[in-house]
């Protein structure tokens, strides 16, 4: 949970895209990937969303590509998004954030949404490590980053188990199919 006042008002991104209700006037509170992608199935839905985000620049490790494409459904829908703003207070009716030149603001919200990232969890790794002869680490579970890591992550440490293990210590059988982009 975010430590900053009234963070247990809120709902979790996750629960926003599984299709939790939402007020009409909704804050997000992180614009990272799933921020703004959480914006834009909002903003798609008819309520009137703002983005607030710490840094100065939104989704940094988007791939440049889509960030341009999801800012422009954001600019689209008119989503409002504020960056360089650390969010103070989560209110009953509202937002308290605070901009870089240090001045206080208040934002209407029915809803906020928290989308500030996971922990890692690692725990399975951890319970299966010495267990087994191989073990390999890979995706989130080795550190939340985007999917382009984790697709090259997990076909990398599973195509080393499959080709490197004793036939004897193989956990599993592995296949992978490829085939062009149509």
């Amino acid at each position: 949970m975010l430590p900053i006042p009234g963070a247990e008002r809120a709902i979790q991104a996750k629960e926003a895209l599984d299709g939790a209700e939402t007020g009409r006037q909704v804050v997000i509170i992180g614009g990272g990937s799933v921020g703004l992608e959480t914006a834009e199935l909002l903003a798609a839905a008819g309520k009137q969303v703002t983005v607030l985000e710490m840094l100065d620049t939104l989704a940094a490790k988007m791939v440049n590509v889509t960030r341009t494409i999801v800012l422009g459904h954001l600019k689209g829908y008119g989503v409002r998004l504020l960056t360089s703003c650390r969010c103070q207070e989560i209110t009953d009716r509202s937002v308290i954030y605070q901009d870089r030149g240090g001045a206080v603001h208040e934002i209407p919200a029915d809803t906020v949404v928290i989308a500030t990232g996971d922990r890692p969890d690692s725990s399975l790794y951890e319970a299966l490590k010495g267990k087994v002869p191989e073990l390999y680490n890979v995706g989130d579970s080795n550190g939340a980053g985007v999917i382009a890591k984790a697709v090259n992550q997990g076909p990398a440490g599973l195509w080393r188990a499959a080709c490197f293990a004793k036939k004897s210590e193989r956990v599993g059988t592995f296949s992978f199919a490829q085939r062009p982009y149509s």
